[in-house]
């Protein structure tokens, strides 16, 4: 490991340190808490997509589906969820366009 690798190694172990400890918290919350905590969340991705969507077919975009997807990925949570939804919208358009 060089030197100057070494500053970017330890803040990605600080960074990896504060997400598990955010995970915790969260899971410690009350369960009805999580619930509401959820429910927000979903309303404000769905908020996001809709929002998206219309205003790509307003504006004359055929595939205003880009925009909800674009929402949705930035409405995330967290940096994992966020990951995971960006892969599925990459992979998923890539293999129905080679069944076509």
């Amino acid at each position: 490991m060089s030197s100057s690798h070494a500053p970017l190694i330890k803040h990605h172990r600080r960074l990896g340190l504060l997400a598990a400890e955010l995970e915790r918290l969260r899971k410690t919350l009350p369960p009805r808490e999580r619930l509401i905590v959820g429910l927000v969340q979903a309303i404000r991705v769905g908020a996001a997509a809709s929002l998206g969507y219309f205003s790509a077919r307003w504006v004359g975009l055929d595939q205003g589906f880009w925009a909800a997807i674009t929402a949705i990925s930035v409405t995330q949570s967290s940096f994992a969820e966020v990951k995971n939804s960006s892969r599925a919208s990459l992979w998923v358009p890539s293999s129905a366009a080679c069944l076509d």
